[in-house]
């Protein structure tokens, strides 16, 4: 049996959960980024939150994600490949009609960037060579087009 997928009974500090999960409030779940002393929270992909958010109000102890283990008891989550990697979660709720826009929406492309070799000189070269060679070709395409 799967250690992280069996469900427990409701633990005391979990037991007003199903109160808010009603149709107008939704949970929405961060992770504590732990790269700085300075605490961020960033919120799940709208997958893992829906994942998350079933599980919680499902009264389920420990889920499975892509790349971690999430301990609702605990509020953590734990990376799959190293377990002593733990993060801290939270859920804050919110109302229905709050819903974000996803920040995925919002990521701009990358300007093109201009090749270091110059082609353009190449190109230019082969264009005007084969001109050069086959200008009854050449003579014969403009005469067609007019």
């Amino acid at each position: 049996m799967n250690p992280y997928s069996h469900k427990l009974s409701l633990s005391s500090n979990r037991s007003s959960k199903n109160k808010s999960s009603s149709s107008s409030q939704h949970g929405v779940w961060y992770y504590n980024s732990g790269e700085s002393s300075d605490v961020s929270w960033i919120p799940f992909s709208d997958i893992d939150n829906e994942i998350i958010e079933d599980g919680f109000c499902k009264n389920e102890n420990r889920l499975e994600l892509d790349d971690y283990y999430i301990d609702l008891d605990k509020s953590i989550l734990i990376d799959k490949q190293n377990s002593s990697i733990q993060k801290s979660i939270k859920r804050c709720i919110r109302q229905s009609h709050e819903t974000p826009l996803r920040s995925e929406r919002f990521y701009t492309t990358q300007k093109l960037v201009k090749s270091c070799n110059n082609n353009d000189l190449n190109d230019r070269r082969f264009i005007n060579e084969w001109k050069r060679r086959y200008t009854n070709v050449v003579q014969l395409w403009r005469w067609n087009t007019l």
